[in-house]
């Protein structure tokens, strides 16, 4: 098994789900992920805190492990902003 990069593995994600738009929650440096995509996405929102109060809907929300973000604000979320969330966390135990 050939073992890629987190964003080559959210690029082939968010293709397979047939995703057009995307909020991506983080604070972090995301142009490469941006460059993978700017082909195939419609729109995508970077925003670098969990605090999401926006009056537009996504396809999918990704929360990125440097947002810390609670299981209510995650509710917030599915209800008013995205029904796909995906959470990326570092494993506690990668062995």
């Amino acid at each position: 098994m050939v073992k890629q990069g987190p964003d080559q593995f959210l690029a082939e994600l968010i293709r397979s789900e047939d995703t057009k738009s995307v909020l991506v929650l983080s604070s972090g440096n995301l142009q490469s992920l941006i460059e993978k995509l700017e082909d195939s996405l419609e729109r995508l929102m970077v925003i670098p805190t969990g605090d999401v109060n926006l009056h537009e809907t996504f396809d999918m929300c990704i929360v990125l492990e440097d947002i810390e973000v609670s299981k209510t604000e995650l509710g917030l979320i599915k209800n008013s902003v995205a029904q796909k969330i995906l959470v990326i966390r570092e494993s506690v135990d990668d062995t």
